[in-house]
């Protein structure tokens, strides 16, 4: 049923990619603000607007069964939910063990549904959530030009996969997007952050070999965290078939 409507329409192509641009625009407001306006607006305002927003897009994909565009937004749903518990309780180690597995089970049950589902409920996760992490040392006027960029890179490849309706497609557009973020985003976390926790190894300065490896490895590992939530479906697929002809 998933292969009836391959493609969407372009207003369902921008639903899927504006959380992404808002998500990065609400968290980044604040240091804008500071540095461009010198005002002063809490994090928590922007932060609990995208929040209200996420939840009444929510309800309305909810009561749509759940269209395609509406992965993105339960993505950030998953996202928000995160930061809020992590900002306000002491039990970071054990809210982020619990909220792992509600990440998975999330995706696999979307891919179940239309395998782009679950890779447009990845990307909320990585690039987005894994650069807000990556940069949350770097200076601020780097910093909130490179996050809004990695919004702006995402939201076009959740556009474009929603609007193509190909999976393949989609895949390689998550792809390059995590790409051209992670480059990016890893430069600034290393060498314009306080403390560049993003090389793997911590030499007293950013050696030619630190830097190539901490490109290497958080390339690798994000990239197979895009495309996780399909070969994880792909895996249960594959073990519910043995399984069933075992029995």
């Amino acid at each position: 049923m998933s292969e009836i409507k391959r493609h969407e329409t372009w207003g369902e192509a921008a639903l899927a990619g504006l959380p992404h641009l808002l998500f990065a625009v609400a968290m980044e407001l604040p240091s804008l603000a500071r540095e461009w306006l010198s005002a002063r607006i809490h994090w928590r305002i922007p932060a609990l607007t995208f929040f209200a927003l996420v939840a009444v897009v929510l309800i309305f994909g909810w009561r749509r069964r759940w269209p395609r565009w509406a992965a993105s937004w339960i993505g950030y749903g998953l996202v928000m939910a995160l930061l809020t518990l992590l900002y306000s309780t002491r039990f970071a180690d054990a809210i982020l063990l619990a909220w792992i597995p509600l990440v998975v089970v999330t995706c696999l049950w979307l891919t179940g549904r239309n395998r782009s589902s679950g890779l447009l409920a990845a990307l909320p996760v990585v690039p987005m959530l894994w650069s807000f992490f990556a940069l949350d040392e770097a200076y601020p006027l780097v910093e909130a030009p490179l996050f809004i960029g990695a919004g702006l890179l995402t939201a076009l490849a959740a556009a474009a996969t929603v609007r193509l309706g190909r999976e393949r497609m989609g895949v390689w557009l998550a792809l390059a997007a995590n790409l051209l973020v992670g480059l990016s985003v890893t430069y600034a976390g290393i060498y314009y952050s306080r403390m560049p926790a993003l090389l793997v190894f911590l030499p007293p300065e950013p050696m030619a070999l630190a830097v190539s490896a901490s490109f290497a490895f958080h390339l690798l590992v994000s990239s197979m965290l895009v495309i996780g939530p399909l070969w994880g479906w792909t895996l249960w697929e594959r073990g519910r078939r043995l399984i069933a002809r075992g029995v």
